[in-house]
């Protein structure tokens, strides 16, 4: 970074310090996103494994899945959830990144992404896109790709708008996504491992269409999925 932007980023520091997401304390210089008891705090999943998983569960007989993985749970009034709200839509995708970053560092000493080819966001309107100003699954792909050096591939498309998924029960989720997404140059993806990834995993039917759709349009060797965080409610 130029030193003249070194300095604005340290002045614009001082004016408004960094705040954990999640109780909002300011943080140290060696802390990022949240601070070290928060980070303590985190209610992990543990699940990143091609065994059976509840992921794959939410997945069952739609589509065939390989590796699964999730970093934290996802429910109503747990202040964790301010990473992902924060981020979607308060305009900070920024926080995705370096989360999915850190979160893919972790897995990468597991051999999580071993044999991985290519990483595909959750694809998301172009409509949806103008007004948010951004798709968060490509920055979580971003950080993903800047850790593991995989790239990113732009195929899965989604072809007509939908509704957010937020209030929706899981008929109208499954409802509400049907039909949407497509693959493009399906051939460019025969063959490869792909893995998916999203921000949160509720009831999966967003990720059921994704993976459904490539395994449908294309014939790739594997399809995985990975999402920073998992709803206990469906």
């Amino acid at each position: 970074m130029p030193p003249i932007l070194n300095l604005a980023s340290a002045l614009s520091s001082l004016i408004y310090p960094p705040l954990c997401e999640v109780c909002g304390r300011t943080l140290t210089p060696s802390e990022q996103i949240m601070c070290l008891e928060c980070a303590l705090r985190l209610p992990l999943t543990g699940i990143a494994s091609s065994e059976f998983t509840q992921i794959h569960q939410r997945l069952i007989g739609h589509c065939p899945i390989h590796r699964a993985a999730a970093c934290f749970r996802y429910y109503r009034g747990n202040p964790y959830t301010n990473i992902i709200i924060n981020a979607k839509y308060h305009g900070r995708p920024g926080i995705l990144r370096r989360f999915a970053a850190a979160y893919a560092r972790s897995l990468a000493a597991k051999g999580f992404f071993d044999g991985i080819d290519a990483i595909i966001p959750v694809p998301m309107h172009w409509t949806k896109r103008i007004r948010r100003g951004y798709n968060q699954a490509t920055y979580i792909a971003s950080g993903i790709s800047g850790v593991t050096g995989i790239p990113i591939a732009d195929n899965l498309k989604a072809v007509r708008p939908h509704r957010s998924q937020t209030r929706n029960g899981i008929r109208q989720r499954i409802q509400n996504v049907s039909g949407i997404f497509s693959v493009a140059h399906p051939s460019e993806l025969n063959g490869l491992s792909l893995l998916v990834v999203d921000d949160v995993i509720t009831t999966g039917s967003t990720m059921t269409q994704c993976c459904g759709m490539l395994h449908s349009q294309s014939h790739p060797a594997a399809v995985s999925v990975l999402s920073l965080a998992l709803s206990e409610s469906t």
